[in-house]
């Protein structure tokens, strides 16, 4: 697989980030997203704590945490973020969920660590 373009940013105060969760800014910093709405700004590369640096992927291909078992991923499928913290899960158009990346990899479990493709930003379908 081809190595992402990684960027760092300092993780928010209150929050520790672990590696291959989804990534959202918040006021500049990055945070777990936790909402199917949140716009995702890369994957985390490493694990940090709040005020550390962390690597981010902001693009290209990387491994991610999925949860698989609500619906089960299979290869080419479309992700969006999940409401448990850092998780990627399969795109459900309805409800303004964004999809953010694409299952390289299949997935039937929850916290299946799996090769995605990242798009870190898509407009609201």
């Amino acid at each position: 697989m081809s190595d992402p373009q990684v960027i760092s940013f300092t993780v928010a105060a209150g929050q520790s980030v672990a590696q291959h969760q989804a990534l959202t800014l918040d006021s500049g910093l990055v945070r777990p997203a936790t909402l199917v709405t949140d716009v995702l700004i890369g994957v985390a590369q490493d694990s940090a704590e709040a005020g550390e640096s962390v690597g981010v992927a902001i693009g290209g291909i990387s491994k991610a945490i999925v949860n698989g078992l609500a619906q089960n991923i299979v290869l080419g499928d479309e992700l969006s973020c999940s409401t448990v913290a850092g998780r990627f899960v399969k795109h459900n158009a309805a409800g303004g969920t964004r999809f953010v990346a694409k299952a390289l990899e299949p997935s039937s479990a929850d916290g299946d660590v799996i090769w995605v493709q990242i798009y870190p930003y898509q407009p609201q379908q």
